[in-house]
C-alpha cells in the first residue's frame, strides 16, 4: 500500500513534466484540449419531435463563456439571426442566443466552436427566458 502512495505522486510528476515539455514545443505556445463527454444519445426523429426550435440561424458573434457554478463543462454563448423557421415560434430575422458546449481551446467531441458568419440548421431547447436555446442531441 505503502509503494502504491509513492507510484501515484511520481506518475503525476512525469505526467506533469511531459505536458509542460510539449507545451513548450508548441509554436504559439497555446494549451487546447478536444474533452469526450457524455452526450445525449437521441435519434434524428426524437430531435425533431422535442425541439422547442428549429431553425437556420446565421452566427452574428460569441457573447461569451458561462463556466462555474452547476456548469460541470464551459459553454460558449453566441448570438444568432434567424435565417429560416421550420418549428417554433420565432420569426425570421429575430436574434437568439445559443449555447455551445466548449469554449475556446476547448472543443467538446471535435465539434469546433461556431464562428461567425457560419450558417447552420439547429434543433434547438428554451432554456426557459425564450431567448437562450440549447443544442438539442
Amino acid at each position: 500500500m505503502k509503494k502504491i502512495k509513492l507510484v501515484i505522486p511520481l506518475f503525476i510528476c512525469v505526467l506533469l513534466v511531459a505536458c509542460e515539455e510539449e507545451k513548450a514545443n508548441t509554436k504559439d505556445n497555446e494549451l487546447s484540449a478536444s474533452v469526450h463527454a457524455s452526450t445525449e444519445d437521441i435519434s434524428y426523429k426524437q430531435a425533431v419531435a422535442e425541439a422547442d426550435l428549429i431553425v437556420e440561424v446565421s452566427i452574428q458573434k460569441m457573447q461569451g463563456v458561462i463556466e462555474g457554478g452547476n456548469n460541470i463543462i464551459a459553454k460558449a454563448k453566441f448570438e444568432g439571426q434567424i435565417n429560416n423557421v421550420y418549428t417554433g415560434s420565432k420569426k425570421v430575422k429575430d436574434t437568439i442566443s445559443i449555447l455551445q458546449e466548449g469554449k475556446d481551446g476547448m472543443e467538446i467531441e471535435n465539434y469546433p466552436l461556431f464562428e461567425p458568419g457560419e450558417n447552420y440548421i439547429l434543433m434547438l431547447m428554451d432554456s426557459g427566458d425564450g431567448k437562450t436555446y440549447w443544442i438539442k442531441g
